[in-house]
């Protein structure tokens, strides 16, 4: 599990939690990208350049965020599996 309820009943974060939630984001980022850039293809004049621009940025940051994503939810996994070795 990637968060945890501590003793006074609140959820514990650690950076495994917020790092896939990275990678959540970087899905979201990937999609609303897609769909900005396809409206670039049919907006003329100033609007056309902000949406190509804020499509290819946010499709830029989909690898990176994904990447971190997956190496946060691989160390969940292995944390998850060494706890109960120990059990």
């Amino acid at each position: 599990m990637a968060w945890a309820l501590s003793e006074e009943g609140k959820i514990s974060w650690d950076w495994r939690s917020i790092g896939s939630l990275l990678g959540l984001m970087g899905v979201i980022a990937g999609s609303i990208g897609s769909v900005l850039t396809a409206m670039s293809w049919f907006c003329e004049g100033d609007s056309h350049f902000y949406f190509h621009v804020s499509g290819a940025m946010l499709l830029s940051l989909v690898i990176p965020l994904l990447a971190i994503g997956a190496s946060c939810l691989d160390e969940t996994e292995e944390r998850c599996r060494s706890a109960r070795r120990i059990v």
